[in-house]
């Protein structure tokens, strides 16, 4: 029979046994050696080593009885049986003192430490570890047959002295351990053996049910979080590209300004780059069942140690004149009074005479990029005030509207400003997957479903609306971007080959080099403004974009477009240097880096045909080439990086580990 002294700081214990059958009897015969008792009550041993260490009540058990006779008391620290190494105990830390089963048939003692938290009760913490402390007992002494409840019961201003001596990490980490032994007790069971029959049979069922339901739950998380709903993290990223975006601008010098003036080809030289670091943010307007609406801004800042100085001077052509006079002939045209050129030409004239504005002029290249105020345009918005008066709403800022709400800003006119001027916008675009319409695809601008510049089918927005995500899934070989400063989508054509990139797997895609070739059909379409088909060949008429401004894109130094080349020195056009690439995770659908590079040209047509116009031949001019360069950073990229590799090994890796801990529970199942 189990043995036990009561201590004094202890109100009740009692031990309960089951009745059992007389063979069960004998086996409990086996247990009767066993000793339980305080270490208070432990002084009838040595009364001088009690009151020197022993501070507050201990329990200690210890197992067999015989092993306590030959046991030896050094300093009261260590216990140590003959011929064996000794087991060291803190006097000051332990509160009670067990004897793992594994331990038992060796004949010697092995102590564990738990010490309460002196704030908690101590009845859960010591009938915890009385069950722990019973269940070795019942699985070593009497094998498994026998049962023996302990029930504990302590005071509640039970006080341990001693806890203030740990720290709150010590007492952590034992009531961690402590919680995770009674756990691996629970699992095991009565019968470890059947215990690990179950976990294999359990491993081996969820590297089934891995390999059935994996990739339909994860798409179905994906098509969950990947939609523009409100608060989603999707969202989030949508509305401020949380991506690096630089933008490098090069200037097109021109280097025999009198000549070109008498009719002569332009001779170009590139100056470059002035590297602007942008940023981009979304305004939701509304949303709507299946789409929202929302206005963007860019915003730009001069990357100094990056760019060429912007002191720099360089002769160019007066962007500010050419745009005046295109954008009168545009607007004459819009309100069919085109028959009113002569009379607007010679008002140009005499403009340019009376504000001493010259065709060809040496500017810094911070006048060309950010911008100078222009006395000719402060004159126009002046005489315009009478015609108001009058009842005609002339407003040169509101005329000059582009197709994403360009407007002049402080009469002048600028790369920086056309590109980041203004809050552009509202566009509509497709929440989430709905028929043919991907998430994030254009459904309108300012409110219309197509472009007026263009001819059907050129003239329905049917791409995305930016490069950051195409839908996840399968991904097109072709793939659509649409730009508002650009106004057409640009096509992207994947090369056919997989690699890996910043630990991405990625597919490429680079641009159609096909997309500004007039004798393509498809291409047809975005023709208009000029006598004959071919002479659009190589670019497109974006003046509509800038409200009249008279600007033509094209890929850089006229790539794929030997007519337009040969009518200019100084370009040299490389496909290394001066196409576009963009590259996606396949899976995910999201870029994660590209490289878009195209160029504006200036169109020179419908001069006066005098004045210092008058010998100017019709053509295409350079005017500036940008190359943006996006790369996602930061938490995007990482989140792109796992859900790439989860997306290609997450359901493998997950069956390879369910099928190897079923082989090992097997296993140990097999050896028990």
């Amino acid at each position: 029979m189990i043995q036990y002294q009561e201590n004094q700081n202890i109100n009740h214990r009692k031990m309960k046994q089951s009745s059992h059958s007389d063979g069960r009897r004998q086996q409990q015969q086996q247990f009767t050696d066993t000793i339980m008792y305080p270490m208070n009550n432990y002084n009838y041993r040595d009364q001088q080593q009690q009151q020197q260490t022993f501070i507050g009540p201990k329990t200690v058990i210890l197992l067999p009885e015989q092993l306590h006779q030959q046991q030896h008391l050094y300093n009261n620290v260590i216990y140590e049986q003959p011929n064996q190494s000794p087991i060291e105990i803190d006097p000051q830390q332990p509160r009670l003192l067990l004897i793992p089963n594994e331990h038992l048939s060796a004949g010697k003692p092995i102590i564990i430490k738990n010490i309460a938290n002196q704030q908690r009760r101590r009845s859960s913490l010591l009938q915890q570890v009385w069950e722990t402390s019973q269940r070795h007992l019942k699985l070593v002494s009497l094998g498994g047959n026998h049962q023996t409840e302990m029930e504990d019961s302590l005071n509640d201003d039970y006080v341990d002295d001693d806890d203030d001596d740990e720290t709150y990490v010590k007492k952590k980490k034992k009531k961690i351990s402590k919680k995770i032994n009674v756990l691996k007790d629970r699992l095991m069971g009565k019968d470890p053996k059947i215990t690990y029959k179950r976990f294999a049979i359990f491993y081996l069922l969820s590297a089934i049910l891995t390999l059935i339901i994996y990739d339909p739950m994860l798409n179905l998380v994906l098509n969950w979080q990947l939609q523009l709903n409100p608060g989603n993290m999707f969202v989030w990223m949508w509305q401020e590209l949380p991506a690096e975006l630089h933008g490098d601008i090069y200037l097109y010098e021109i280097r025999n300004g009198k000549q070109f003036l008498n009719g002569a080809k332009a001779n170009l030289i590139e100056q470059g780059p002035f590297t602007f670091e942008m940023s981009r943010k979304r305004r939701v307007v509304e949303w709507k069942p299946t789409t929202v609406r929302f206005k963007e801004r860019y915003t730009a800042e001069l990357l100094t140690d990056l760019s060429k100085s912007i002191e720099t001077k360089m002769k160019v052509m007066n962007t500010t004149i050419f745009a005046i006079i295109s954008w009168a002939v545009y607007w004459m045209d819009k309100f069919m009074i085109k028959f009113l050129n002569p009379i607007v030409h010679n008002v140009i004239v005499l403009a340019l005479q009376t504000f001493n504005e010259r065709i060809v002029e040496e500017r810094t290249a911070k006048e060309i990029l950010l911008g100078r105020q222009i006395d000719i345009l402060r004159f126009v918005e002046i005489i315009g005030q009478p015609l108001r008066t009058i009842g005609i709403q002339y407003d040169l800022r509101e005329l000059m509207t582009n197709y994403g709400n360009y407007k002049l800003n402080n009469n002048s006119i600028s790369i920086i400003g056309i590109l980041t001027g203004n809050e552009f916008g509202p566009f509509e675009t497709a929440r989430f997957i709905n028929g043919n319409l991907k998430v994030n695809q254009v459904v309108k601008v300012l409110e219309k479903q197509t472009f007026d510049e263009f001819r059907p089918p050129c003239n329905r927005f049917r791409s995305l609306y930016d490069p950051l995500y195409f839908g996840h899934g399968e991904q097109s070989d072709v793939i659509d971007i649409w730009v508002q400063h650009f106004c057409r989508p640009l096509r992207f054509i994947y090369d056919g080959n997989t690699e890996w990139k910043r630990g991405i797997r990625s597919h490429r895609y680079d641009v159609s080099t096909s997309m500004f070739d007039i004798r393509i059909r498809d291409n047809q379409c975005y023709c208009h403004g000029t006598k004959k088909l071919i002479d659009c060949d190589g670019y497109t008429n974006v003046a509509g974009c800038f409200g009249g401004l008279p600007f033509a894109l094209s890929f850089p130094h006229y790539y794929g477009a030997p007519k337009l080349q040969s009518s200019i020195y100084g370009l040299h056009a490389d496909p290394q240097q001066h196409l576009s690439q963009v590259y996606m995770e396949p899976n995910l659908g999201i870029l994660f880096e590209a490289k878009i590079k195209f160029q504006i040209s200036l169109m020179l047509k419908d001069f006066p045909s005098f004045g210092q116009l008058g010998g100017i031949r019709d053509g295409l001019l350079p005017f500036f080439t940008i190359s943006m360069n996006i790369r996602t950073t930061g938490v995007l990229h990482v989140l792109v990086v796992i859900g790439s590799l989860m997306l290609l090994f997450g359901k493998f890796l997950l069956i390879i580990s369910c099928l190897t801990l079923s082989t090992f529970f097997f296993y140990r199942s097999y050896k028990y």
